[in-house]
């Protein structure tokens, strides 16, 4: 092997054989994934309480309608019973 000169910079064309193996492409490749599994099951967790707080502000709503109009009064796009 030669040795390198100082005015020379010294060039990486390629990796040593075996210098990276199964459990450091692993660890790469985990730590690469994992901010986007993070994204999915904080979103798993989430929708159920999304859930709710829809219902609840629907809830809200019609109330907030019914105050507006007589509680009789049918929208009209609403079949009649």
């Amino acid at each position: 092997m030669e040795a390198a000169t100082a005015g020379e910079p010294r060039r990486f064309d390629h990796l040593r054989e075996r210098s990276i193996g199964l459990p450091q492409v692993l660890f790469q490749s985990i730590t690469h994934m994992a901010p986007a599994a993070a994204v999915a099951y904080s979103i798993y967790i989430l929708v159920p309480d999304a859930q709710q707080a829809l219902l609840e502000d629907m809830e809200r709503v019609c109330v907030e309608d019914a105050t507006v109009a007589p509680p009789e009064a049918q929208p009209a796009f609403l079949p009649e019973a």
